[in-house]
Order: structure tokens, then sequence, then C-alpha cells
């Protein structure tokens, strides 16, 4: 089954049918799952896009990746159920606030697996971490740690400094010149590190909710993926968008 490049870029259609696959049964818990070659041979696409695809059922634990034996599929919950998410980008950062933001440092590193999966390059190849602190232009007492990893084509573009707007990725546009019309996020718990308790001003190992949103354009480029970090006694996010529930 060979994929088709359209408007879903090509490693979300791939975790969609291997998602189904693994929710369905045809991919048993605890067998052994198909190999990146074999998946590249299958559905006509690079490893960069496997790679991607893996990555988010990974981060689902519906698959795990075991050093020198291979990628297995993880047992399933008999009552989980599958759920596609839609709506409009623009409506959906056109209810943020305005938001404040500082970038105050830009560092060119060599990206590692993860991350080079979620930008759709290379692992090893040069990109752009900036870091620095957003918060309400109206609550300047509500802070968040910003971080942002861009290619190296995008992310030279970024200036360091001030800048308002209802969200970062509308710099990323800017950079990019290019529309994000889609984005995909992860939201998990962490604890607040050094460097995250001096910017933010909470203390070290603090509760702390992160929300890691990679950005797409129309054509699946991605334009950045942005993370923040925020106080977990201080920030909501609250999402009403409409579901509808994936047939198996």
């Amino acid at each position: 089954m060979k994929l088709s490049k359209g408007k879903t870029p090509l490693y979300h259609q791939l975790e969609k049918i291997l998602r189904k696959q693994i929710l369905r049964g045809q991919l048993a818990s605890g067998k052994l799952f198909p190999t990146d070659h074999q998946l590249c041979e299958e559905f006509g696409v690079s490893r960069i896009t496997v790679r991607q695809a893996l990555k988010s059922l990974e981060d689902d634990g519906l698959i795990k990746r075991e050093q020198g034996r291979g990628t297995f599929v993880n047992e399933q919950p008999g009552n989980r159920s599958f759920y596609e998410m839609s709506g409009s980008l623009e409506k959906i950062m056109g209810m943020r606030e305005t938001y404040k933001i500082e970038l105050t440092s830009k560092l060119k590193i060599q990206a590692d697996r993860d991350i080079a999966a979620e930008l759709g390059v290379e692992a090893g190849a040069e990109i752009w971490i900036l870091e620095g602190r957003q918060e309400l232009k109206e609550d300047l007492e509500q802070a968040q740690f910003l971080q942002v990893f861009a290619s190296h084509e995008i992310g030279e573009r970024i200036p360091l400094g001030e800048m308002e707007g209802r969200g970062f990725f509308i710099f990323l546009e800017k950079a990019a010149m290019e529309t994000a019309v889609q984005f995909n996020q992860v939201l998990y718990a962490t604890g607040a590190d050094e460097k995250t308790s001096k910017i933010i001003h909470v203390p070290v190992g603090s509760p702390l909710l992160v929300n890691r949103n990679i950005f797409l354009s129309k054509k699946g480029r991605v334009l950045g993926v942005v993370v923040r970090y925020s106080p977990g006694d201080v920030h909501r996010i609250i999402h009403k968008m409409k579901m509808q529930k994936a047939r198996l």
C-alpha cells in the first residue's frame, strides 16, 4: 500500500494506519513490529517518515523499542478507544490571549534521533534551539519557559529579543514563509530543573505542565517544534473541540 502526498503529511497517514492495525489486533501484542526498512518498502516512504510515525506510536505507549532486539507491540487495554480530533488551527489559536515573548538564547546544535524525527531532518543535522520566556500580556505573573526547535534554514531567520503574538507559530510562519495549517500536540508533566526555575521563578522540582506542539504547513513541511513549560499550580489548558469516534 503506497501512500500519496496531499494535505495530510505522510508520517501522519502512516501513523494512523499502523495505529488502527495495532488497536484492531492485526499487529498482535508482544510480537515483533515490522522493521523500518520493511515499512519503507511497503508504504513507499522515507526512513525519516517512518521514524516520525513510530515516535508518535511510542509516545502513546502503543509500541516499545528494545536496543538490539527491535520494536514490539505493547499489550493494549481491552477498552481502549481511538479518537481523531479535528478543528481549524486559526480558530483555535485565535481564542488565545496575546502573549509577550522574549527569546534570550539561540544555539546551533546537532539534532538527536527524537527531535530529528519531529523536524523531519536527518539525525545529526544542524538545527537551532531557541529559549526564553512567554507570558500573558495582561498578567505578567503567569510566565512560561519557552523552547523552540527549528531547522537550520528556519531557525536562522528568527531573531532574539521581545515580540508579541497569539502564539509563537506566527513567528515560525514568518521565518519559513509558509502558513501553519496543522499542529500535533502532546501534554505531559515534569519537574522544574535549575534553568527553568530561574527563568519562570519556581522552586526546583516543582510540577510543570509541558505543552509540546509540532506545527506543519499545507505541504506537510514541519515549521518547528514549540515547547512551553508552565507552573502546574497556575496554568490550565482548555480545548473545546468536536470529537468523532473513528470506526476501527
